[in-house]
């Protein structure tokens, strides 16, 4: 049994990767310690090629046996390396095939080296982890690797399997400087342009480009794709004078501006008017990377031709960061990115390509989507962070994930912790799930388990009996994410306050002093002349994130007091009026309120409405078992993107809005338009605005 385990967990892990593509990202400093198990002379350093995955950016591979120093038989394994929490740093269980040779005649006898850390991921009740060190380097303290040598005799198919022994030297692995740190870049895709060859690989065609969000005046795109070996192009435009594009190859060619920044001597730059970027070809050296040949080609030109609205600035400050994973027999991933109405297409197009396959990999799904949203870099205005899931039926497959849970409840017990113990940039992780269950569900009550453990809180958790009711709970999910993210700011300006003084501020109109005392909402505190501040806050009526002391801010004899995020007794943003809002002294002698009636309400009174930053991770069931109801299910998704986007994408079916309230013209001509307002001449899928005459109405193009 155990041999079949650990084939099967063989089996699994490349079966689990096969669908990830993979950046080189240097080399690293290698220094043995997992095999010194089995002896303390592998503890030695060479260098390994390190990857990262383009989906998973703080997951790398390597290969540290395919070429070593140790004296064994060099073996390609993968060794697969997670880095998502710096203090928690682990390795997935892999095989090293050290060697093989004859046993007497008798056949070959096949050495392996089983390498377990010993920490939960990998089934231990230990926890020894590897831990990020000078932020390039990480250490895992000794005894933190099991290793045990298994034999397996080819002539009699004996297996031998030694005890366990534990690593005996501090296993540690240097990274490049930054690559630990730094997160892949980000790009959304900014529509269709042209590609006019000049090296005659291929006749001018129509390619996408995207922008990068780190950069945003350069631009990728893949016009090629005539091998593996290709490239994408980075097009530089930060000086439409100076335009020049990074190395690339294509075709078993490499191509290299001739300009300083790809460490030429010459400055031979392309130019950028009206969208249009123009370089002759003899500006690139060409070189055949078969042959190590230059190639010469004079009297072309290479014209790219970016898309319309190329250069619409992006705002990637604060707003909306969106992923998306979609699941069935396998994972597909959206990265989190900025969603606005320049990036929504990217969305939509994912949502638009999804397709159904057999099987549902729901726990593995959110497993992922709780390590994914974790990995961006947020602002520091993040109030939210959200995975939405939406199943329509119970999981099948996730455990050749993680065999080592064993059973579906363990499964769902597992990510209903994680979720509990998971904090994004402070903010505690809130997961929604509405069911939609299909026909092929008979386990009711493990159907409703997945729902609940997959949620955040039991009113999270929606069953639902049709796709109108999966539009109603989206619906309500944005209204609750819209609540959340938009916050009143109240600042009120007084004249300098009296040391030791209680001041009230009442919010509801109240002006009467023999009824301040029957105020539905009010703030009172006492104040602090030291430094300023108004403490032992109380709040009546409403609820306030500035806390029981307010720092004052002093502009000559005045004081500003700001409370934000002002709420009801229902969470709701606070309704307030400026001149609702009045001040009040408690004379203590007397036992009343005195009101200060020279508040001048209109220069020292100020209301403002402020958007926070949102994280969010859309889970979306790809299973066949949808049937007719998955197109369906794609334009609620579509929709509830819009909405989030700042669209006004209706979850329950999008309308015709009449222009300047004008009568229908069923002749005009009909024109379209992207989300960016430019128009388009020929739609292809996402969202558009369509117009005729003077009915304006947004269209879903399939």
């Amino acid at each position: 049994m155990k041999k079949l385990f650990l084939i099967c967990l063989i089996l699994l892990s490349v079966l689990s990767t096969s669908a990830e593509t993979w950046t080189p990202v240097g080399q690293v400093q290698w220094t043995e310690g997992a095999l010194t198990g089995e002896s303390s002379s592998y503890n030695k350093t060479w260098k390994v090629p390190v990857e990262r995955s383009d989906s998973r950016p703080n997951v790398f591979r390597l290969q540290p046996y395919a070429s070593q120093p140790l004296g064994l038989k060099d073996d390609n394994v993968y060794v697969y390396l997670h880095t998502e929490n710096p203090k928690q740093v682990y390795f997935e269980y892999y095989q090293y095939r050290n060697y093989a040779q004859d046993v007497y005649g008798y056949g070959y006898c096949t050495y392996y080296n089983y390498v377990w850390q010993r920490c939960p991921e990998n089934g231990y009740d230990s926890r020894y982890y590897g831990t990020i060190v000078n932020n390039n380097s990480i250490e895992f303290p000794i005894g933190s690797f099991a290793i045990k040598e298994h034999i397996i005799n080819t002539y009699s198919q004996t297996v031998l399997l030694s005890d366990a022994k534990y690593s005996r030297y501090i296993h540690k692995i240097v990274f490049p400087e930054g690559i630990l740190e730094s997160q892949p870049e980000t790009w959304v895709n900014v529509g269709k342009g042209e590609w006019e060859d000049a090296f005659s690989l291929i006749q001018k065609k129509e390619v996408s480009f995207e922008r990068s969000m780190d950069r945003t005046d350069v631009f990728r795109c893949s016009p090629y794709s005539l091998s593996d070996a290709d490239t994408p192009i980075l097009i530089h435009t930060e000086n439409s004078e100076k335009i020049w594009l990074e190395e690339f190859t294509a075709s078993n060619y490499r191509f290299t501006q001739q300009c300083g920044e790809n460490g030429s001597s010459s400055s031979r730059y392309g130019k950028l008017a009206n969208g249009k970027i123009e370089i002759p070809s003899d500006y690139f050296t060409i070189v055949n990377t078969s042959t190590n040949q230059k190639q010469n080609i004079t009297g072309e030109k290479l014209v790219i031709t970016l898309p319309e609205g190329y250069n619409t600035p992006i705002e990637d400050d604060n707003g909306i960061f969106m992923g998306i994973i979609s699941f069935n027999d396998k994972i597909d991933n959206l990265p989190i990115s900025v969603l606005n109405q320049y990036t929504e297409p990217t969305f939509i197009n994912f949502v638009n390509n999804m397709e159904m396959e057999n099987a549902t990999l729901l726990y593995y799904a959110v497993d992922q989507a709780i390590t994914a949203i974790n990995q961006p870099t947020y602002p520091d205005n993040l109030s939210n962070a959200v995975i939405v899931t939406f199943t329509d039926g119970l999981d099948q497959g996730s455990l050749a994930m993680k065999p080592e849970l064993l059973t579906s409840r363990n499964y769902a017990q597992h990510l209903s912790e994680r979720i509990a113990s998971t904090s994004v940039k402070g903010q505690k992780l809130q997961t929604y799930t509405i069911g939609l269950k299909s026909n092929d569900v008979a386990d009711d009550e493990l159907f409703m388990l997945n729902l609940e453990s997959l949620s955040s809180a039991p009113e999270n958790a929606h069953s639902v009996t049709d796709i109108e009711g999966v539009q109603t709970e989206l619906a309500k999910i944005y209204e609750d994410l819209y609540r959340q993210t938009s916050q009143r700011v109240v600042s009120i300006v007084v004249p300098m306050m009296s040391h030791g003084d209680r001041y009230r501020f009442t919010l509801d109109g109240t002006t009467d002093p023999a009824k301040v005392n029957n105020s539905e909402v009010w703030i009172e505190g006492v104040f602090n002349i030291t430094d300023f501040s108004l403490n032992d806050v109380q709040y009546h009526g409403f609820t306030s994130a500035s806390g029981e002391k307010i720092m004052a801010e002093r502009n000559g004899v005045y004081l500003k007091l700001t409370f934000t995020d002002c709420r009801d007794k229902e969470q709701d943003i606070l309704e307030v009026e400026k001149n609702d809002i009045d001040q009040w002294t408690y004379i203590a002698s007397s036992d009343i309120w005195q009101h200060n009636i020279e508040n001048d309400k209109d220069g020292k009174i100020d209301i403002e409405d402020v958007r926070t930053s949102a994280a969010i991770m859309f889970v979306l069931d790809c299973s066949r078992s949808l049937g007719d109801l998955f197109p369906t299910l794609q334009e609620t998704a579509c929709s509830f993107i819009d909405r989030l986007a700042g669209g006004d994408g209706d979850l329950t079916g999008v309308e015709d809005v009449m222009a300047d309230g004008k009568t229908v013209d069923g002749n005009a001509p009909v024109e379209y338009y992207n989300l960016q307002g430019i128009r388009v001449l020929n739609p292809q899928k996402g969202i558009f605005i369509r117009r005729q005459g003077n009915v304006v109405s947004k269209i879903m193009v399939r």
